[in-house]
């Protein structure tokens, strides 16, 4: 396997080349909880994340995968193209396997705004490769007001007339508009050197492509679509979550007139009678004593929670399931049915 041949300019395909992690974004997307300004390179890292840590997200988004996993796909045309194309998307992902790409491609497609990138990896020669590193390099260091692109079409042709021989996954996240004629974006691998990917070379798959000039390349995916009703969930969940977990406790007693070691006492044998016949402390009530002799005994009770919420849960619930339905193509009729958008394939 060592002197197998990779068509890809990605390094993680190369044995001994794999990326480890991108420091620069993610470095800025986790230095704070402000979702970053929509076309920036920082949003679909922080969106590439963000659905994990609400669980009603993860659950239909790893429906909405595993359902674009088992699509029954058909490849027509003739038989020896057929074939050929069948094999090469059995093998895709340099032998990870068809099942393997539409998994990970469903998931871009959902929560970046570049939406699914697949790279049409072609025969190219290690020239052509260095000649794609280098020259979006050298035409930054140029200083004339308008430079010639002729030598970028030359290199453009010499990138995609090749077969295609494998089809990959592309990290959306680390894909950085350049906006170059034919050539829009540059590829950050970990720790190598960037290479500019001609357009006849990457297809992207997006949820509602932005129809503005600045924003070509973007869409609005369906966690885009929801961020910010997804972070007002999960408020919702963390504040449920402390309820019954870690919060004060919900009575308090109040006793006058009667010494804080008699109090204590009597207290630590309740206790311990309790965990001697098998029975759980509940622990919500809170004991406030006094031992001041010129107070009488006396007892209060003080509520310290509130029998009525300003929102009803499961509202908020109802609310939370329809939306994610309706931004994810599920029927919004029936939560219990799930029908599977068709995805458009070039």
């Amino acid at each position: 396997m060592a002197d197998e041949k990779v068509f890809s300019v990605q390094p993680r395909f190369k044995i001994g080349d794999y990326p480890t992690g991108w420091a620069l974004v993610d470095g800025i997307f986790k230095m704070g909880d402000n979702i970053p300004q929509y076309g920036t390179e920082f949003r679909d890292a922080y969106l590439s994340q963000a659905w994990v840590d609400e669980p009603m997200t993860a659950g239909v988004f790893s429906t909405w995968v595993e359902k674009a996993q088992t699509v029954d796909w058909k490849i027509t045309g003739g038989k020896i193209q057929a074939n050929y194309f069948a094999r090469l998307l059995h093998q895709a992902d340099n032998g990870a396997g068809w099942t393997y790409h539409e998994g990970v491609g469903a998931l871009d497609y959902l929560c970046t705004d570049k939406g699914e990138t697949e790279e049409l990896a072609r025969d190219l020669s290690p020239a052509v490769v260095k000649e794609l590193q280098d020259f979006y390099k050298n035409y930054k260091a140029q200083t004339v007001k308008e430079p010639d692109f002729k030598p970028l079409d030359r290199l453009i042709d010499k990138a995609t007339q090749g077969p295609i021989k494998d089809l990959n996954h592309m990290d959306s996240t680390r894909l950085i508009k350049i906006g170059m004629p034919g050539m829009r974006w540059r590829y950050f691998p970990e720790f190598r050197d960037p290479v500019s990917l001609p357009d006849g070379n990457l297809i992207q798959i997006q949820s509602m492509p932005s129809s503005q000039d600045r924003f070509v390349g973007y869409g609005h995916c369906a966690l885009s679509r929801l961020i910010n009703a997804k972070n007002l969930m999960l408020g919702y969940l963390n504040y449920f979550r402390q309820e019954i977990g870690d919060l004060p406790s919900e009575l308090m007693f109040i006793i006058n007139g009667m010494s804080d070691t008699k109090f204590n006492d009597a207290l630590t044998k309740y206790k311990t009678d309790k965990k001697n016949a098998g029975l759980d402390e509940y622990g919500k009530i809170f004991w406030l004593g006094s031992d001041d002799p010129m107070t009488p005994l006396d007892v209060k009770t003080l509520s310290l929670t509130s029998p009525n919420k300003a929102f009803n849960y499961q509202t908020m619930i109802e609310w939370w399931a329809k939306l994610l339905a309706l931004n994810t193509g599920e029927s919004v009729a029936s939560t219990g049915s799930y029908s599977m958008p068709v995805l458009p394939r070039l």
